[in-house]
């Protein structure tokens, strides 16, 4: 490799912060004719050298880890190790069944979660059967029926190979909570929003209803005080028309009967 030296002026620093006479002990190499350009720092280095001269010293996984991170340091010396996430959405079942593990004890007293993939530890528990104590890992709860004998091994996989499983209904159940539908809703979302629709116009149409009967009502009303005939008025002037017609009558014959009087008389 070869060092890196950053020249400035003899007055200061230059623009990257760096005090005049800086000697980096960082050295570069290159893999191939077109390979990457590879830059480390030596003994003497440390990662706020890189990220003077704009590298990033960072180490970023994209998607989601299968298991728990473990970042080892070696070497004398103190140092500060920062991380952060980013969260999203993970199926927990669908994990663990692409990433089988064992449950594998060591003594009665003692079992190591192994991955069966990698051959890598993921942990290492104590374990009381007379407390009744059950092994949980990742949302799994595992419970012994019988006391555990070292060297007995336990593989937690996604039964893929079985006759059958709960899978399929599994995925109907979490229909309910997909939003399959326009605009992402789901199913109860969707229904939900139909009957409110149903009912704004049910209640509306109601309203209407209520509004237009009203206004038949007085148009009825104002129909009968201009042509309605009202029959008690009507039976009372027939009553009255009766009693005239019958008292001309009356006048009429006794006219009749004087006339006739008058006629016998000699």
């Amino acid at each position: 490799g070869k060092t890196v030296t950053l020249s400035t002026t003899a007055t200061g620093a230059n623009a990257l912060g760096v005090a005049a006479e800086t000697r980096f002990r960082g050295s570069y190499s290159v893999s191939s004719s077109s390979g990457p350009l590879q830059i480390t720092f030596g003994d003497g280095g440390a990662p706020r050298d890189l990220a003077r001269i704009g590298l990033r010293t960072t180490a970023e996984i994209d998607g989601a880890v299968s298991e728990d991170l473990l970042v080892f340091v070696t070497g004398p010396g103190t140092g500060a190790v920062s991380a952060e996430y980013r969260t999203g959405t993970v199926n927990a079942v669908d994990s663990l069944r692409a990433r089988p593990f064992d449950i594998r004890f060591s003594s009665e007293t003692r079992y190591s979660i192994v991955d069966v993939a990698t051959g890598t530890v993921l942990a290492e528990r104590e374990f009381n059967f007379g407390n009744d104590q059950s092994i949980q890992y990742r949302g799994l709860v595992i419970e012994l029926d019988a006391r555990p004998r070292a060297g007995e091994r336990f593989r937690i996989d996604g039964n893929q190979d079985g006759i059958g499983s709960n899978s399929n209904i599994k995925r109907i159940a979490d229909l309910q909570s997909a939003g399959l539908l326009a605009g992402g809703l789901t199913f109860g979302e969707s229904y939900q929003q139909a009957v409110s629709v149903v009912g704004n116009q049910t209640r509306q149409a109601t309203l209407a209803q209520d509004a237009l009967k009203v206004v038949n009502e007085q148009a009825t009303a104002a129909r009968d005080r201009v042509s309605g005939v009202n029959l008690d008025e009507e039976a009372a002037n027939l009553v009255r028309f009766q009693q005239a017609f019958q008292a001309a009558a009356r006048v009429i014959q006794a006219a009749n009967q004087m006339f006739d009087a008058i006629l016998q008389l000699r």
